[in-house]
């Protein structure tokens, strides 16, 4: 009889969940991060009976979140986040004045100046990535640029929902924070004054992130089966997917307490490098 056990799969998502480089998550491919939730897994994988459990490096572009906020002149502060692989600006932050360029189109930019000053871009349609928009401000000489999704718009809808994604970043994009829609529209009262917005993400190119592999043996030879979550993640939470993860542990927990010998070999896999892991690619 196979038994499953809830305190096993929350305790894997809640050790999984407190790994971040930043006070909102962020454990992502190639650092330090996710390379302490590499070593939980294996540990947990050798603790369960696993055979042959292995830390597979992965060669990955490891972008790591530390720090993200919108600053006005008088010292009004908002909290923000980025995309994967996104330039940093570094602790200074970057200054200029806000000015609104809507969804960011060139029919907008067309009619506006943007040199040397920071876009406020509403993410009004799925299909006009931010990394588009990025490209047009960049080549236009904007300095920086916040996005967030007004109400409406195609993600973050929540009530103080801050939003992340692959960043899908060209080389020629300006670095770029993301706000919750109520913060873009306090920041959209304030067009035309001087901001500061600060993003501080190294980029470390070449960095080594790892696949976590453990087998259970079957009895005949074979390709095996294979089991699998990732456990890289941008904000802390239960979803995309320390979920994935706890449930391949679980799976493998209660197989090999009960006894059982599949007739294929089952792999049971944690996988790095879901959310981020090439800079400035389609493929990232």
């Amino acid at each position: 009889m196979i038994e499953f056990s809830s305190e096993y799969l929350r305790g894997v998502v809640e050790r999984l969940e407190a790994l971040g480089s930043h006070p909102q998550g962020f454990r992502v491919a190639g650092t330090r991060e996710e390379r302490e939730a590499t070593a939980f897994i294996a540990g947990e994988m050798r603790s369960l009976g696993l055979e042959d459990v292995t830390e597979e490096p992965v060669p990955v572009d490891g972008w790591r979140l530390e720090e993200a906020f919108v600053e006005l002149a008088d010292g009004t502060r908002f909290d923000c986040a980025s995309f994967g692989g996104v330039p940093e600006t570094g602790k200074k932050g970057i200054s200029g004045e806000l000015v609104a360029v809507g969804r960011g189109g060139r029919r907008q930019l067309d009619r506006l100046d943007v040199r040397g000053k920071v876009a406020l871009v509403e993410w009004q349609l799925a299909r006009l990535w931010p990394y588009h928009v990025g490209l047009e401000l960049g080549l236009r000489g904007a300095s920086a640029m916040i996005v967030y999704s007004p109400p409406g718009g195609p993600f973050y809808q929540a009530p103080g929902a801050l939003g992340t994604f692959d960043g899908i970043w060209h080389a020629e994009g300006p670095p770029c924070v993301t706000a919750t829609k109520e913060d873009g529209a306090r920041l959209a009262a304030r067009i035309g004054e001087q901001v500061r917005v600060v993003l501080r993400a190294p980029l470390a190119r070449g960095a080594e992130a790892a696949n976590v592999v453990g087998e259970l043996r079957g009895r005949r030879a074979g390709a095996p089966a294979i089991v699998a979550g990732h456990h890289d993640g941008w904000f802390g939470a239960a979803f995309d997917d320390a979920t994935g993860v706890a449930v391949t542990l679980e799976l493998a927990r209660a197989f090999t307490e009960a006894g059982i010998r599949p007739e294929r070999t089952i792999a049971f896999v944690s996988h790095t490098a879901e959310e981020y892991g090439i800079a400035e690619s389609a493929y990232d």
